[in-house]
């Protein structure tokens, strides 16, 4: 992972008992995702999902701690991947995109 690459927006976000000043979205979920998801929405779906939240990382790399969420959002499902490098401050958007619904456990 690339020190802040993407859209860095001033916005605090607990997450897993940890304050992140900003949030840097990868412009990576435009190449397929563009008509349904934008920054806005990303944004909206931490503030609302993620933002006071304490889970368990899907893998750690180095610095780099990694999570995959399924939310479902004014009767939408989505994915949201991403990972936080506490040492960085760092709260990296990696992609976001529409599913087809929960899959069921």
């Amino acid at each position: 992972m690339s020190d802040k690459t993407g859209r860095i927006y001033r916005l605090a976000v607990w997450f897993n008992g940890y304050r992140f000043k900003e949030v840097i979205v990868d412009p990576h979920y435009e190449q397929k995702h563009q008509g349904s998801i934008d920054d806005e929405l990303i944004l909206e779906l931490i503030r609302i999902y993620v933002n006071r939240e304490e889970i368990l990382p899907g893998s750690v790399k180095g610095e780099y701690s990694y999570f995959a969420l399924h939310l479902v959002h004014q009767l939408k499902s989505y994915r949201l991947v991403f990972c936080t490098a506490e040492d960085l401050d760092q709260f990296i958007v990696i992609n976001c995109f529409r599913t087809k619904g929960m899959k069921s456990l």
